[in-house]
């Protein structure tokens, strides 16, 4: 769950966490138990990912691959296939090429929302939106805005990560849109919302929003 906590920006990826992984990462491998591996593999690679340094990017991308490929094999659970998808087009975007990485970034969140997979799809939204942000065409702001009130509807109270995330996206939709006023208000209560909870990673995105 550690993995979760940090893409949903409950928890930051520093260097102690990443001593952590690296010590994790290797008991698994020593286990000789494939899932074992696969499940700390992927909290590894998806949390490198949101750490987002170019040192490490090729390692992470190996890392979620192979984790992709044990999952494609019928023995071994399928749960994680969206997440593992997901991330690796994210990363395809990011690398200058989001067209090609929208069609499995929708996919991958269509099918976190079908099989009620909600917290894994707090944080793939986030990505999702972050990509169409990024071009900020006309019709890639609708479709944003559409993700972030699915995220806003998913079923039940006391969901805290969903709310600051939601806070977040629509913060970040505000900057886009150039709609200043609005923007300051959603990032001021952002601010304070992440610093309330302590969630790191809300904090540290808090703090580079200009």
């Amino acid at each position: 769950m550690y993995g979760n906590a940090v893409i949903d920006g409950v928890l930051w990826v520093d260097d102690t966490a990443l001593h952590d992984f690296e010590r994790a990462l290797e008991i698994a491998e020593a286990s000789g138990d494939d899932n074992v591996f696969g499940s700390v593999a992927t909290s590894f690679g998806s949390s490198l990912t949101i750490r987002g340094s170019a040192w490490d990017r090729e390692r992470r991308l190996a890392m979620l691959a192979q984790v992709r490929d044990m999952r494609l094999n019928p023995r071994f659970p399928q749960s994680e296939l969206p997440t593992l998808n997901l991330f690796l087009a994210y990363e395809r975007a990011a690398d200058g090429d989001p067209g090609a990485a929208l069609p499995q970034m929708r996919k991958s969140v269509d099918d976190l929302f079908n099989n009620g997979q909600y917290l894994y799809a707090i944080g793939c939204t986030a990505r999702l939106v972050e990509t169409l942000l990024s071009r900020a065409a006309e019709e890639d702001l609708a479709e944003a805005e559409a993700a972030v009130e699915r995220l806003a509807a998913i079923p039940g109270d006391g969901w805290v990560a969903r709310d600051i995330m939601v806070l977040r996206l629509r913060t970040l939709l505000a900057k886009v849109r150039g709609d200043e006023a609005r923007y300051r208000e959603l990032l001021n209560r952002y601010r304070a919302q992440a610093m309330s909870l302590g969630f790191e990673g809300h904090i540290q995105w808090a703090e580079s929003m200009p």
